[in-house]
Order: structure tokens, then sequence, then C-alpha cells
């Protein structure tokens, strides 16, 4: 015996050991490879990604560039901005100009300036011209936002630093780091990057001044606006000099260009682009933390699954050997669970067993399952029979309803009260979203919420001849009843209670709890009206479709339930429900058969 229980344990370390190696093992070794592989592809596709993205920022920002120096270009094309231009580097030495004149070259370069900068980029500012005389003491800007010249002071503008003078330069644009004016907004200093260019008058080969254009830095937010990036990475734009000239993340930006200098790729992957333009540089940098931060999630995950895999095998070797105990409780626990009724069990048959418990497993649960399907044909039969019976019952209602409902839209209609047609068709297609449901059964809320909506349609049409009041039990708002139960009740107290009553008609509708003594709790539901009323002795519930239907649908429901109608010629009309409280009457039912 005991050389029988060592070779069986040795079998089942061997066949755990042999999982460990088919499987724990082998993953492992491809998930290195896995991980291993992973990152270098990932390091070749993020370079190729991040300079695509330069590649295109960087055509975007040339675009602005091209368009800023075509503007710049201008003078040269109209000469109704070369001849302001002269006109403003003379008018100290020309003596003979007149407010007139000055008026014209102003009106003709207005009108030429909107021309241009009409279909330019809303970035674009506007264009200011800084007279090259040293006496000068003022420049002149043209705002694209009101289409006017205006006059500033150009003393405090660094002309120097913007553009290196020499006597070719007019042929040459130079593009000046972000800088701050405040000639386009009174009082508020706004933050651009500018092409400068001088202007020359070509014949006598004479320079004027130099005109500016202006785009605002707000484009550069926009342009990055669209782009993920993570909170460590950064896209920075550097200027000749090596200086910042915008960064998605200034702080990172601050920190890599400290080494960037030096040694670029010492914190993280660099992906550069330089501007054809310009010599602009645009940079893209990722910290390596963030750029393996994939890697090292692949690697986490990797061990995790390892742990996962090697607890699972676990299991699995201690499933092996649990022996035959787990099987025969399990038989054991179907058995009783079947005796105290629950026909919906089975007992496990995947469970490791011998031959005899797996027999006994099988012939168990096809046992519980025949008597369980035998119980439920009886049990759906029955009810099958009841719910095409109520259904054929609820089915002639709603026709009911509908046929009187469109009677008052027609008769809202002749009488030419649209907005009181709409406010109708509103109200009945919440009445409709409410009596469309599959549902046979509904609370009380949900009924008396109905009825509301329903008597809110009819107060349209009736006005102050109508008049209701509902009140809901709050222990009674939760009770189920059959659905469009109370409404045609209602329907009646308006239609024969008021249709041909010239006073005022009030209808009350009432649900509260009750107890009645040998029954238990009950619901009593009444609807009563002060309309016209009827002779009792002349009532047949038998000959109206709609009590009768109510009458059915009671005894359907509920056969204990009550159903009786008063009423006084003259007077009023009421009808009176009581449904026994179907959780009490259960409950009851169980504690007598206890005893």
């Amino acid at each position: 015996m005991k050389k029988k229980n060592k070779n069986k344990i040795s079998f089942q370390k061997n066949i755990f050991l042999l999982f460990l190696l088919c499987s724990v093992v082998p993953l492992l070794i491809n998930t290195l490879l896995n991980v291993s592989l992973y990152s270098v592809r990932l390091s070749d596709d993020t370079a190729r990604k991040y300079n695509n993205v330069l590649s295109s920022l960087g055509s975007n920002i040339e675009s602005y560039l091209e368009e800023a120096e075509r503007l710049s270009m201008s003078p040269y094309q109209y000469d109704d901005l070369i001849h302001l231009y002269t006109y403003i580097s003379t008018m100290k030495k020309d003596t003979s100009s007149s407010p007139a004149q000055w008026s014209n070259y102003v009106t003709q370069y207005e009108r030429t300036a909107t021309k241009l900068t009409a279909l330019s980029s809303s970035d674009i500012l506007g264009l200011a011209f800084f007279p090259i005389d040293p006496n000068s003491d003022k420049g002149f800007v043209y705002r694209k936002s009101d289409c006017r010249l205006h006059e500033f002071s150009p003393k405090g503008y660094p002309l120097d630093s913007w553009f290196s003078y020499a006597p070719s330069a007019y042929k040459y644009i130079t593009y000046c780091a972000p800088h701050t004016v405040s000639y386009y907004e009174e009082a508020k200093k706004q933050s651009v990057f500018s092409v400068v260019k001088p202007i020359r008058i070509l014949d006598s080969k004479k320079d004027i001044g130099f005109l500016k254009v202006d785009v605002s830095t707000e484009l550069f937010q926009h342009l990055f606006s669209d782009i993920s990036i993570s909170e460590p990475s950064c896209i920075t734009i550097l200027s000749e000099k090596d200086e910042i000239i915008y960064s998605t993340n200034k702080t990172a930006g601050k920190t890599f260009l400290e080494t960037y200098s030096t040694n670029p790729e010492r914190f993280g992957l660099v992906c550069s682009y330089s501007l054809k333009k310009s010599d602009w540089k645009m940079v893209y940098f990722i910290p390596y933390l963030e750029f393996y931060k994939p890697i090292l999630e692949a690697l986490l995950v990797s061990f995790i699954l390892g742990i996962l895999i090697f607890l699972f095998s676990v299991w699995n070797y201690r499933k092996i050997s649990s022996g035959f105990t787990k099987p025969l409780r399990n038989i054991l626990y179907i058995m009783h669970e079947a005796e105290e009724g629950s026909l919906d069990v089975r007992a496990d048959e995947t469970l490791t067993m011998n031959e005899e418990f797996e027999q006994i497993t099988k012939q168990l649960n096809h046992m519980i399952q025949s008597l369980d399907e035998h119980i439920k044909k009886e049990y759906m039969a029955v009810i099958s029979q009841k719910n095409a019976q109520y259904q054929a019952l609820q089915a002639q209602i709603n026709p009911h309803f509908l046929y009187n409902t469109l009677n008052n839209f027609v008769a809202l209609n002749r009488m030419e009260e649209r907005k009181l047609l709409e406010d109708s068709i509103i109200q009945l297609t919440r009445i409709f979203h409410y009596t469309c449901s599959n549902s046979g059964y509904s609370t009380l809320q949900d009924e008396f919420s109905f009825i509301e909506h329903y008597l809110f349609l009819q107060k349209i049409r009736f006005e102050e001849r109508l008049d209701f009041r509902l009140y809901l039990d709050e222990e009674a708002k939760n009770f189920s009843i059959p659905r469009l139960l109370i409404q045609p009740l209602v329907e009646n107290a308006i239609v024969h209670g008021m249709e041909d009553y010239d006073r005022p008609t009030r209808v009350e509708v009432d649900a509260s709890v009750i107890t009645l003594k040998g029954i238990g709790q009950c619901i009593f539901l009444a609807v009563m009206d002060n309309g016209i009323g009827f002779d009792k002795k002349k009532l047949n519930i038998n000959k109206s479709v709609g009590l009768l239907n109510i009458h059915e649908r009671l005894q359907l429901f509920q056969s204990e339930s009550f159903f009786e109608i008063h009423s006084a010629v003259g007077e009023y009309t009421g009808s009176y429900m009581v449904i026994r409280d179907i959780h009490t009457s259960l409950k009851e039912n169980r504690k007598d058969e206890s005893e």
C-alpha cells in the first residue's frame, strides 16, 4: 500500500513538472523574445512617427511664413503701398504735401491692404512700417482687425536686432523670433513673430524703411492643440541661436535645452526637423522613461501572467489529488437542493471522479431534469391559457380609448385650436408610450401618472368645465395592478358624466391601503365624479365593453377582488374596487400551512 501511494504521488509530481515544462517555460521564453523584439520595433516606429509629425507641423509653419513673406513683397507688386511708404519718408522734407493728398494715399492703401489680407490667415495681425529716417518719430501700422492705418511711436522697438542692414539687404527677408508689440491694441502687449523686409525705391535705389508682417504666436497653440503629447515629452521650436521660440511644455523644454547643445540624447529620444524658410529648428524630445514605459508595462504584464500561470498549475495539481470526497459532497448537496424544491440545480459532471460516481451523477441529473420538465410543462400550460385570456381582454380597451381621444382631436381641429391640438398630441404621445409597453402589469404610481396625463389632455379640451384630484397613498405606490385598469372608469366619468352636462364636473381618483377583518391588507381604489349620474337599476355590466373588461381582468388578476358601481341621477357616480394584497395573502397562507 505504501509503495502504491508513493508511486501515485510521484506520478502526480511528474504531471505537474511536465505541465510546467511544456507550458510555463515556453511561455516565459516567448514573452522575453517578444518584449525584446517589441523594444526594437518600438524605437524605429516611434522615430518614424515623430519625424512625420515634425515634418507635417513644419510644413504648416512654413506655409504661414510663405504667406507672411508674400505680404512683405506686396509693396513691389502694388503701387498704392509703395506710394504711401514713399510719401511717409518725404513728409517732413516736402512742404507741399496737403491733408487731402495724405487722405487719398491712406484710402488707396487701406483698400489695397484689405484685399491682400482678406484671405490671409486669421493669425496674421497686420503690416507695420518703420521709416528708416532716424529723425522720424512716427511708425504706421495697418491693423487687420479694423482695416485701418494707425500711427504709433517706433521708439523702443529694437530694429537692429530684427534686421541686420547691408547694401543688398532689400533682397532678403529676416524671420524674427517671438517678441511683444503694443501697436495692435491700445495698452495691451501681444506676442508675435514677424517677417521683416527693407523697402527700397527701385528707381532711385533708396531705402525708405522696413515693412514688418506680424503673426500672432497663438498660431503655435492652434497647430499643436490637436497633437496628443504626454506630460514629460515636449515639442520645442528653436531659433538660429538655439533659443526657445515655443514649447508645448515650458518646464521640460528648458530642461531639454540645457543639455541639447552638449549631449542631446543623454536623457531621451530626440527627433528634429529644420524649417527650410528660416534657420528655425523643431525638436521632439521624449524622455527614456516615457519611451520605455510600454516595454516596462509589457514586462509587468508578463510577470503577472507568469505568476497566474504558476498559481493555476498549483491549483490544477491540487484538483487532481482531491480524491473522492468532492464528487460525493456534490451529489449529496444536489439531492438536498432537489428535496427543497430547487429543480434548476445540476450535479457537476466535470469533476474528477471514478466511473461509479460518474454514472450516479449522470442518472441524478437526468432524473432532476425530467422532473423539472414535467412540472414546467404543466405550469406553462396554465400560464399560457391565462395570458391568452388576459391579452384578448386588454386588446378591447386600447381601440376604445383611441377612438374617443381622436374624436377630441377632430373637435379641436375643427375649432382651429392649433396650440391646444399640439399640446394634446404631446400628451397623447406620453399616454401611448405607457400603453405600448409589453408588460401586462403596472404599479399604482405609474398608473396614476398615466391617469394624470390623460386628465390633463381632457382638461385642455374642457377647460373650466373639468376639475380633477388624484390621491395615492404612499404605502400603495408599488402595488401591482393590471395595466389600464383605472383609465376606462375615468373615461366613463367624463364621457357619460359631463359631456352632455353644462355645469362643471369634478373627477376624483383615490388609492389607499386598508385592512379588512378576516381578509387582511387590501388596496381600495375609487373613481368618483359629481356628474349627471344614472339609474343603477338600468346598469348591466355584461353589455358594457369597458366595465366587463375591468371585471374580467380583475378576476383573472385575482379571483378575490371586488368591483362595484354606485350612482344617483343628477348627483354622482362612484366606481369602487378592493384588491387583496397578494404578498400578504401568500404570507398568511404559508403561516396557516405551517400551523
